[in-house]
């Protein structure tokens, strides 16, 4: 059996909340190069980012939670129908389906599928188009469109 982690799991829960809030808000452009699979916290984080460009050849988006026994905390089901569609946010989230590549495009899961060798080039040119915006625009911009999932990803969760 593992240990628990330092601060027991409602802290990590927080933090990760934080993060994902954080980045919601990021006063300049973030985009997620996905090389590779992104699980769970990692497939939100990805969410989290102004865009997501994943590799064509390997690699899965999935949300197991369903599968895992694991319920999705207020803070996450808001980022995830903030970001998804209704239909894509209710597919991923209940039947924990495993999106290859191209899926996860038609899903509009990610914005980019591109080789493999050109997935960071792809990603920091779409961060690029972006980032000569002046950054409180940007902001606030961002909070308009994503307030209330920060304030649900900042309000206390507790894990029974």
């Amino acid at each position: 059996m593992g240990a628990a982690p330092p601060g027991g799991a409602e802290d990590v829960l927080r933090r990760v909340h934080a993060l994902f809030a954080r980045l919601l808000v990021f006063p300049t452009a973030t985009v997620a190069a996905i090389n590779g699979h992104a699980f769970a916290a990692g497939a939100m984080l990805a969410l989290a980012c102004d865009a997501r460009v994943m590799r064509d050849d390997r690699g899965y988006f999935c949300l197991p939670e369903a599968d895992i026994g694991l319920p999705f905390t207020p803070g996450m089901t808001a980022l995830l129908k903030a970001r998804l569609s209704a239909a894509s946010a209710h597919e991923a989230m209940l039947t924990a389906r495993r999106y290859g590549a191209q899926e996860a495009l038609a899903a509009g899961i990610v914005d980019a599928v591109v080789p493999s060798e050109q997935v960071l080039e792809a990603a920091v040119a779409r961060a690029a188009a972006l980032v000569g915006k002046p950054r409180a625009t940007v902001v606030a911009i961002k909070r308009g469109l994503y307030g209330e999932v920060v304030a649900t990803l900042e309000a206390p969760v507790s894990i029974s």
